[in-house]
This record gives C-alpha cells, sequence and structure tokens, in this order.
C-alpha cells in the first residue's frame, strides 16, 4: 500500500486537470464550429495528454532529484519529494516514464 501510495504522490495527479482542461477546451471549440463529437477520439486524446504528462512528471524527478534536495518544495516546484524521502528507489521513476 505504501509502494501505491508513493506511486500516487510521484504522479502529481493535480497537475493533469491542465491538460484535461485543454482537451475539454478544444472539444467546445470543435462543437461549436458543428464537428461532430467521436467518443473514442475524445478517449485516445485524454488518455494521450495524461501518458505523456505523467511521463513528464517520472522522468523530471528522475533527472532533477539533486536539485530537488537543495530547493524548497512548493505546491507547484520541487518535485514530488518521493525520491527524496526514500519512498520509492529512483530507478523506478525513470522506469516508470519509460513506460
Amino acid at each position: 500500500m505504501r509502494t501505491l501510495t508513493a506511486i500516487i504522490r510521484l504522479s502529481r495527479l493535480k497537475f493533469l486537470i491542465g491538460g484535461f482542461l485543454g482537451i475539454a477546451l478544444g472539444t467546445l471549440v470543435a462543437r461549436y464550429e458543428h464537428y461532430r463529437f467521436d467518443l473514442t477520439a475524445w478517449i485516445i486524446a485524454l488518455c494521450t495528454v495524461a501518458i505523456f504528462q505523467l511521463m513528464t512528471h517520472y522522468s523530471n524527478d528522475y533527472f532533477d532529484q539533486e536539485c530537488d534536495e537543495r530547493s524548497v518544495r512548493t505546491p507547484f516546484s520541487g518535485g514530488s519529494g518521493v525520491l527524496q524521502s526514500n519512498e520509492l528507489p529512483a530507478i523506478f521513476a525513470a522506469r516508470l516514464a519509460l513506460g
């Protein structure tokens, strides 16, 4: 259970909202322009954006380990803190980033 909690913290899920809002805006503009809504394409777009964002979060924590150790964490910077607190090994974040 600790590992799952650490993975969730490493994922920084609150930042996925921005990508989802971008997809929502694009969907609304497309509907306004009278394009039909394709649920399959919409789900694929959401998943693609989420996957790329998560890969970015994982690789950011991996490559910024040293810098994050020296910086003051805020809600928006300094990484997740999972690797600095040794909740997960750093290689785990790298493997998650690579899929």
